[in-house]
């Protein structure tokens, strides 16, 4: 038996937000962008709660722009709020934080 904690979960915590939990990491990248999808194909507008992320490194920046991509080419809608200290450097450091915008 497996007692590691999953490497990348979301869950619907009111319809259309999300709390994202664990790492958005070189990783985890192909499963934050596999799981997203449906969130994405059942909202037009979009919340992802960035609270429960533990690391994060410049593959999870990189995520995150693929994941506003996809809603620009779909019409919705997506806002990051609570997001790390970490991933927010990486994002300034980057020049992408102002795309990034959050709460």
């Amino acid at each position: 038996m497996n007692s590691r904690p999953e490497l990348f979960s979301l869950q619907e915590m009111q319809p259309g937000r999300f709390l994202l939990k664990g790492e958005l990491t070189f990783r985890s990248a192909q499963v934050a962008l596999r799981q997203v999808d449906e969130a994405f194909d059942a909202h037009p507008r979009v919340i992802f709660d960035l609270g429960g992320i533990s690391r994060a490194d410049s593959a999870g920046v990189g995520i995150m722009l693929a994941w506003l991509a996809r809603v620009r080419q779909t019409g919705a809608r997506l806002k990051f709020v609570n997001m790390p200290e970490q991933l927010m450097a990486i994002a300034h450091v980057a020049g992408v934080d102002g795309l990034l915008h959050s709460d």
